[in-house]
């Protein structure tokens, strides 16, 4: 549709849309903007220690109970991830609607082209409701590039979640130096690699786990929701430890977080 053929009607029909929640979630942080968006690109990111991989395990798995999910693995084989998911206690998840792919097992392609021109080709077969890319600071196609081909890269990711009218959730990195329990929040600047792909994603999640004697709290902060109103931003991770896999996400008041974050352990 041109812009000169947009019109209140239409305008009405994307607000409409906007309220309906095509892939049901526990999770409260993803509640608050109706779950994954279509079309739109939503990233996660933490520390290397911080949880995010255990976390992307269990939003696949819950993705999967009402659609097919591509999984793209840069840190780990097909093998382990289907481990992780069964360390996890999810018997009751349809398997086979979950399509991992790793980077370490699959063809080194020798362009990103070339790499996009096969995930495009997956996402045509497969018809996924949602699609994760875990790591994307870690990607051969991604990491040693230089800030405007990263850029370029995310862009096209961008440009495929809107032609397909899927969402596509990034997991990435901080910066090496970062870490959880320093004396300031984790922002977008913190990312691994250019900070400027921050601009280009819809929905921007932070996690930071704070650790407070030998207790560890995973707080997941909404840092960026575009188009979407949100009125709350701040959760509380709920993990259980028997199960191995987060199971919920807690609103929590920001007094709340602040007066745990200041008896956080420090060197």
């Amino acid at each position: 549709m041109r812009s000169s053929e947009i019109d209140a009607e239409y305008l009405e029909l994307l607000a409409d849309s906007d309220k309906n929640t095509y892939i049901p979630t526990d999770f409260m942080f993803l509640k608050e903007h109706n779950s994954w968006r279509p079309e739109c690109l939503h990233l996660l990111m933490g520390t290397a220690s911080s949880g995010k991989s255990t976390l992307t395990k269990d939003l696949v798995a819950e993705a999967s109970k009402s659609s097919r999910v591509i999984v793209y693995k840069s840190e780990e084989t097909t093998t382990e991830f289907a481990k992780d998911l069964h360390n996890g206690a999810y018997g009751d998840i349809m398997k086979e609607d979950i399509h991992i792919f790793s980077e370490m097992e699959n063809e080194n392609f020798d362009t990103v082209r070339a790499f996009a021109r096969w995930l495009e080709k997956k996402v045509v077969e497969i018809q996924p409701g949602v699609v994760f890319f875990d790591n994307l600071t870690t990607s051969r196609y991604y990491a040693e590039k230089r800030p405007n081909e990263q850029l370029a890269f995310v862009s096209w990711l961008k440009k495929m979640a809107h032609e397909y009218m899927i969402p596509i959730v990034l997991v990435a990195h901080t910066r090496k130096e970062v870490t959880d329990n320093m004396n300031r929040l984790i922002v977008k600047e913190d990312i691994r690699g250019t900070s400027n792909v921050t601009n280009l994603v819809q929905f921007f999640y932070v996690l930071q786990k704070i650790m407070t004697g030998n207790t560890w709290n995973l707080f997941l902060r909404i840092d960026k929701n575009r188009g979407y109103r949100v009125k709350r931003t701040l959760f509380l991770m709920d993990y259980r430890i028997d199960r191995n896999r987060y199971i919920s996400s807690l609103p929590v008041e920001f007094e709340e977080f602040k007066e745990i974050y200041q008896q956080r352990n420090r060197l």
